[in-house]
């Protein structure tokens, strides 16, 4: 008789932070391919943040790369509006990729932010039942 188990199975193995030539990339820098971004640890080393492995990273690693990126997209913009010229298409792709780099950092940190909630809840409501019985 085999018991079969509907817990997850968790991947407990480091996030592959290493790439090609990364010191030849400025902090902060999306690659496409692989997709990512060049960011600085606690260290201030320079680790590359894969988002296929984005469930492994911290969140406060995440915020960080976040607000430097939203930063990023801030001067993108400004330099956007203020050239004008054949280089505006370069920031405007730029712009592009950091908008789409921002949503899929904030969407895992809400999904963490409701995962924490829901197990307060859950923890809230067992304490409850616990107390009712007794």
């Amino acid at each position: 008789m085999a018991v079969e188990s509907f817990q997850p199975v968790v991947n407990l193995l480091r996030p592959n932070r290493s790439l090609p030539n990364l010191e030849s990339y400025p902090f902060f820098t999306i690659i496409e391919d692989p997709y990512g971004v060049v960011y600085k640890n606690g260290s201030n080393e320079k680790c590359f943040l894969r988002f296929e492995e984005i469930a492994h990273f911290s969140d406060g690693t995440l915020k960080v790369t976040k607000l430097q990126l939203e930063q990023r997209m801030k001067d993108a913009k400004r330099r956007f509006v203020e050239t004008r010229t054949i280089a505006f298409l370069v920031d405007n792709e730029e712009i592009r990729l950091l908008q789409k780099t921002l949503d899929s950092i904030q969407e895992r940190l809400n999904l963490r932010s409701t995962l924490r909630r829901l197990e307060v809840l859950v923890g809230l409501n067992h304490l409850r039942q616990r107390e009712e019985r007794q």
